[in-house]
């Protein structure tokens, strides 16, 4: 699989001391349920498409790319008065350089962006 189309990572220079040899993790709580983020995926990813109802996706490889779960939690019921569904999404960033994961996240958040009034 490839990276997200528009996205254009730059190879990471050898000696550039800013890509960590260890997977960065960001763990983010979203107010929407499996489905609804399986199809703003496809936005930020298109190739996640023919996936089907999956809980884990990489894009790019093992080595350079970012790694994906979708944990679906129990609804919030703030007051009682609305039910909001929520899911944990674990983004596991692997051989990205700084610039390169903040580019990706900036992307991702664009791509899951709902406006509201």
């Amino acid at each position: 699989m490839s990276l997200p189309s528009g996205l254009r990572l730059p190879v990471a220079r050898r000696g550039a001391g800013d890509v960590p040899e260890t997977p960065e993790t960001i763990i983010k709580l979203m107010s929407l349920d499996a489905g609804e983020f399986r199809r703003s995926l496809v936005k930020f990813a298109p190739q996640t498409r023919d996936q089907g109802k999956v809980n884990d996706y990489l894009i790019g490889d093992k080595s350079r790319g970012l790694r994906i779960h979708v944990e679906e939690l129990e609804p919030f019921c703030p007051g009682g008065l609305i039910v909001l569904p929520q899911c944990r999404i674990t983004l596991e960033f692997h051989g990205l350089a700084a610039q390169e994961r903040n580019s990706v996240l900036t992307r991702f958040e664009r791509s899951f962006f709902r406006g509201g009034g």
